[in-house]
């Protein structure tokens, strides 16, 4: 059996920080297109918002900021019959400003995984030369942790391709 000499532990650490690095920024085009989608939703709902109002009350009537609008729809009592359509609103501006908040707290996680595994990946390959007689259980252990944080990646895509807000 041939062992792994040193000019292979250099080639799968300068792929594997590589790799990470990709990985890292292929999360991030995936939170920047899902905050991009949200945003886009919410200005859509505000502004179906701002018309209902409108309608509802007078043209006078108008909301100009976001929380105007928000407390409007919030005044609704009960009893009114306007108050349904009031609440979808409101339920998903709700929904929507919450993945918004969402989305950048569940990109640290693989951020995190992603950028451990490229500094650690730099370190062994400057360490490369010393490592040969530990390759397997190096090379065991990054792999485990590649396949975590591709785990952890996979779910945080899963997210931003779905439209719930995961609890």
């Amino acid at each position: 059996m041939r062992a792994i000499g040193p000019d292979t532990l250099r080639y799968f650490f300068s792929a594997l920080a590589q790799s990470a690095a990709a990985f890292a920024g292929l999360a991030g085009i995936f939170a920047v297109f899902r905050l991009q989608t949200i945003g886009t939703s919410l200005r859509s709902q505000y502004s179906e918002a701002r018309n209902w109002i409108v309608q509802v009350y007078a043209p006078s009537a108008g909301a100009d900021s976001d929380e105007q609008i928000e407390d409007r729809l919030s005044s609704f009592s009960l009893e009114d019959d306007r108050h349904n359509r009031a609440d979808e609103l409101r339920i998903e501006v709700g929904r929507l400003k919450a993945m918004r908040e969402y989305v950048p707290l569940a990109l640290a996680a693989p951020l995190k995984w992603w950028a451990v595994i490229f500094f650690l990946s730099l370190v062994a390959l400057g360490l490369s030369s010393y490592l040969i007689s530990a390759s397997l259980v190096v090379l065991v252990g990054f792999l485990a942790a590649t396949a975590r944080a591709l785990w952890i990646t996979g779910h945080f895509v899963q997210d931003c391709l779905s439209d719930v807000v995961p609890s």
